[in-house]
């Protein structure tokens, strides 16, 4: 992965978001090992088109905006059981078409900077 876009899921580090790869924005979803109970440092990567990273950022814009606010409840309440990452994953001919190794160097801190940056774009 090159760089990360959004951060949907987080688990000891980013479990799934977009994130661009050779220049391509893909879904991204961190592999788990049943046998060992944990997160492998690979990731499996799903090409999206430019409408699917369209309805995926406005949700992620969504996320941002209500975070800032500290109104997550209304968010989760509209999108928990129907996120548009989940949809396009679902239904996508590509889905898991790269396996990539990535450490994600970041913390919690580098999510809040990534929020941080999208308010400010958005001009909350």
């Amino acid at each position: 992965m090159d760089k990360v876009l959004t951060i949907n899921d987080w688990w000891d580090g980013p479990v799934m978001g977009l994130a661009t790869y050779n220049g391509v924005i893909c879904i991204y979803i961190r592999v788990f090992d049943v046998p060992e109970d944990e997160y492998l440092d690979e990731y499996f990567l799903t090409p999206i088109n430019d409408a699917e990273v369209e309805m995926i950022m406005n949700e992620w814009n969504e996320w941002c905006v209500a975070y800032s606010k500290t109104n997550l409840d209304s968010f989760y309440k509209k999108h928990l059981h129907n996120r548009s990452i989940d949809r396009v994953l679902e239904k996508s001919c590509e889905k898991n078409k790269y396996r990539k190794r990535a450490i994600f160097t970041g913390n919690i801190e580098a999510v809040k900077n990534l929020v941080s940056t999208v308010k400010k774009s958005l001009l909350i």
